[in-house]
């Protein structure tokens, strides 16, 4: 079985075009909704965390105000993989996770954690 001329050079035309396609690199573009929400902290959020006490047990009413004045129940606390305590504070409609990371000779540094399934 022979393969004539224009047979061959059909076969390295669509060989080098799968080639070219494969070595294609898309354009650098940037998204408009970020894919992860931003973990960034207001400073007015910051300052509200820094007045929450060391340790929070289930049961302790906590009032926070970052962005508005709430008040919420501590539902439960537990250690996070990375080895931070965290508690979950309930209110009338929502709840936030908030994880404390335990600092030297200091207060823990508190911080909120955004919900992995939010808006479904």
């Amino acid at each position: 079985m022979k393969i004539n001329n224009i047979k061959k050079a059909a076969l390295i035309a669509a060989s080098l075009i799968l080639v070219s396609g494969c070595s294609y690199r898309p354009p650098l573009v940037e998204a408009n909704i970020p894919l992860i929400a931003s973990q960034t902290q207001i400073q007015t959020e910051d300052v509200c965390l820094q007045s929450l006490p060391d340790s929070l047990a289930v049961g302790d009413a906590i009032n926070l105000s970052c962005p508005d004045q709430t008040d919420y129940i501590v539902a439960e606390t537990y250690t996070s993989g990375l080895g931070y305590f965290c508690a979950i504070l309930i209110a009338d409609h929502k709840d936030v996770t908030l994880c404390g990371i335990p600092e030297q000779n200091e207060a823990k540094h508190w911080f909120k954690i955004q919900p992995v399934m939010s808006g479904m």
